[in-house]
This record gives C-alpha cells, structure tokens and sequence, in this order.
C-alpha cells in the first residue's frame, strides 16, 4: 500500500510540475485574443466605401441594428497587405459581411457579424485636432523604468470614455518624434474596452519589455486612442524620460 501511495503522488507530481508555465506577456496577448496582426500586414481593420476609408473604432462586435440603417452592401474583397481603394473592398474582414449606414451619421459604418455589429468611422472624422483631447482626458506617466510605467488616464469630462489594452510608444530622436520599432513579428492585445466615468481617474501597470525591450536613457511618449460616445476618437500621448 505504501509504495502504490508513493507512486501516485510521483505521478501527480509529474503532472503539476508539465502544467506549470512561466508567465510571458507576449504569448498571453497572442493566446487570448489577438488584435496585431503579421508584420507585413497593415495594422487595423478597415473598410472602404464612396471615397473615404473607415476604420474599425474598437468598441466591441455587438452593437445592435437600427431600423434607420439601410443596406449598403456586402464585403467584395479583402486584402490584407494594403489598404483598400474600392468599394466594399476591406483588411482583416470576410467577404460576405453585410455592411449598412445610418443616414443621419453619414461618416459611420456598420458592419455584421455574428453577435451583432461593428461601428466604422471614416479616417478624416478620426483625425481631429490633438489639442482637443485635453478637454476630456489627461493622461500621466508616473514610476517609469526601462521595462515597465504606470500610466494614469484621469477623465476630466463629462462624458464616459472608453479605451482598450493597446499602446504604441514613440522615442524623441534627432529634435523629432519617432516610432519605436517592436520586438515581435506577430503580436497583439487582449481586446477588451474599459469605461471611465466622469471624473473618475485609473491607473494601469504596463510592462512593455515583451514588445519594446529594454529602453536607454533618452525621453520617450506612450501613446493610448480613447473613444468618446459620439465616435471621435483620439490619440492621447503621455511624456516620460528614462534617466
């Protein structure tokens, strides 16, 4: 009896030690639901439509249909590695997708998927004034080291703010603002949106080694896009220096 006991608890040691893993922000972001894309891939998806090109705003795949919305159409072609120059031409989308409109919101699109839809916003009503964005959230970089910062967006509107887990970072080079380049070839973020209410303040712990390694001395920006009920949306930088 003693030396089956002895067995299964080897066994069931055995078992414990093949499951345990160590934790790699990378293949998390990757596993649970990716929102990157392959290196020669462009980064967003998106749809063209009657001269402009939309993108997908990252509110989620649920909305539900309005009675207003009429039929535009379906998804004819989708291509990847550049973005689209016709009609119901789209990235990172499936042909047969059935899009609509709202003809009182002539800058927005909706697109169908299997839980409801997805809001398109075309690429001019994304692009307001960076300045604008201090009139509805400030955002602050607080215990910054080579590998990881706490960012503190505050909502100082009166409107509920939503952003996501994805980030880009910039590095000050040459009296000029530049990409940093990632690590990576094929990464993403868990797709997941937050609200902030008015008011309110949060603050998130990022590590951004898996991504961008390391950082030297030098000064540096994060940068989040923060989404507003209306559909704008912006991108909100937060300065920091690595001594």
């Amino acid at each position: 009896m003693r030396k089956r006991l002895l067995v299964i608890f080897g066994i069931f040691g055995l078992l414990l030690a093949g499951c345990h893993t160590v934790p790699n922000a990378a293949q998390e972001t990757k596993t649970i639901a990716p929102t990157g894309y392959a290196s020669e891939e462009v980064p967003r998806i998106s749809l063209f439509y009657d001269g402009s090109l939309y993108f997908y705003n990252a509110t989620g795949f649920d909305l539900p249909q309005k009675e207003s919305w009429e039929f535009l159409g379906q998804i004819a072609f989708v291509n990847n590695l550049e973005y689209p120059t016709k009609d119901l031409n789209g990235t990172h989308l499936n042909v047969g997708q059935e899009v609509y409109r709202d003809p009182e919101f002539p800058q927005k699109l909706y697109v169908k998927y299997d839980s409801g839809f997805a809001l398109f916003e075309a690429e001019k009503a994304t692009k307001e004034e960076t300045a604008e964005y201090l009139d509805y959230i400030h955002a602050e970089i607080r215990l910054a080291t080579s590998d990881s910062l706490q960012l503190k967006l505050s909502n100082v509107s009166n409107e509920t703010i939503i952003y996501g887990e994805a980030y880009t970072m910039e590095v000050f080079r040459d009296d000029s603002w530049e990409k940093l380049p990632v690590l990576p070839e094929d990464y993403g973020f868990i797709e997941i949106a937050y609200e902030l209410e008015p008011g309110e303040s949060r603050f998130m712990d990022i590590d951004f080694a898996w991504l961008y390694g390391e950082l030297q001395k030098g000064k540096y920006k994060m940068i989040k896009e923060i989404y507003l009920p209306d559909g704008r949306v912006y991108s909100v930088p937060a300065e920091f220096e690595i001594q």
